[in-house]
């Protein structure tokens, strides 16, 4: 538990500062997430310095505290592949019309081999077998890193959720450097194009991905994300959109169109998370699984009443024109 606490403070506290730095250094590096007519309603740019200062932070603690790889993986390859995942994302966030499709899948999946080869080499036990947990360790990190990405359509709404899930699986560097980021995501004044000072950006996204698929008890996290791919991909084609191009019909826009405050839209999320992410927790500690699909039904319950209950508004997709630094939507599953 004093490690836990030790690595969590150190983590906040340096992602704090980070943070807040980064955002002032950013604008004179033309680093910054602009307004779109459809998708982004802030009044100026905001820098998407996130995933640099929560990288940062947890490094730092990880430093001081020591590093325990997940799985018995050898630690350098998992540091490396969240590096590499982070720069991915940051080229994405700096190409203007960011990444294409395929170049981006392509590239996402370079940034997961290191710790997919290591992970084939610690778990696999012959070379079909080995082969086998390379492609699943593969194709694990590629649906983690993009339903990450298409759920931080909102300020805090997978900050949130991340923090929590990491936080209950005892991650104490990844939990601690996402809480001294999510201040600096939730400070926008009250307005409806009001900004914060910092965005996560594809960098912060990708690498929150890769660091709740490296902690598993954090992976209820990644339910509310599904769903609300799988309705997206669902409403954008029956509106004669296409599943990837981003929009304002996710469940946190629905829920800011109601009326509620970012702060409130992220308290509903996870309010919403915290059955499956609980029902986990119990599951773990009482070496039992029967706890989980309660968990995960509640959570997913929830998700339903949200929709229901959050506003019907809901905003064109973001065509061609309006795509802006860091805020390009592609196939893989940037939003």
């Amino acid at each position: 538990m004093s490690s836990l606490l030790v690595s969590g403070s150190l983590a906040f506290s340096s992602s704090l500062v980070l943070t807040a730095v980064l955002a002032r250094v950013a604008p004179r590096l033309s680093w910054g997430d602009g307004p779109t007519l459809a998708r982004k309603l802030q009044d100026r740019p905001v820098p998407p310095v996130g995933g640099a200062a929560i990288l940062c932070g947890a490094t730092t603690a990880w430093l001081a505290t020591g590093f325990g790889a997940p799985f018995g993986l050898a630690p350098a390859a998992v540091l490396a592949s969240l590096v590499l995942a982070f720069a991915v994302g940051t080229l994405d966030d700096m190409r203007v019309g960011g990444l294409g499709a395929l170049a981006k899948l392509a590239l996402q999946a370079a940034a997961t081999l290191p710790l997919a080869v290591a992970a084939a080499l610690r778990l696999g036990e012959g070379a079909a077998e080995s082969l086998a947990v390379l492609a699943l360790a593969v194709l694990a990190a590629l649906a983690a890193m993009n339903l990450a990405n298409t759920f931080d359509h909102a300020d805090g709404a997978l900050g949130g959720i991340s923090t929590l899930g990491l936080l209950l699986a005892g991650a104490g560097a990844p939990a601690g450097a996402l809480a001294g980021f999510l201040p600096w995501n939730l400070d926008a004044r009250p307005g409806r194009r009001s900004a914060p000072t910092a965005y996560l950006g594809d960098a912060g996204s990708h690498l929150v991905g890769l660091l709740l698929l490296l902690h598993p008890p954090a992976w209820p996290v990644f339910l509310l994300p599904a769903l609300d791919l799988a309705r997206l991909a669902v409403v954008r084609n029956h509106a004669g959109s296409k599943p990837w191009v981003g929009d304002r019909r996710h469940v946190s826009h629905l829920l800011a169109a109601s009326g509620l405050s970012p702060r409130r839209v992220v308290l509903r999320l996870l309010g919403a998370s915290a059955p499956a992410c609980a029902g986990a927790l119990l599951a773990r500690g009482l070496s039992s699984p029967w706890f989980v699909a309660p968990g995960l039904f509640a959570s997913a319950l929830a998700y339903a009443r949200m929709v229901r209950a959050g506003g019907r508004e809901a905003m064109p997709a973001a065509g061609p024109a309006q795509k802006h630094l860091g805020a390009c939507p592609s196939p893989a599953g940037g939003e």
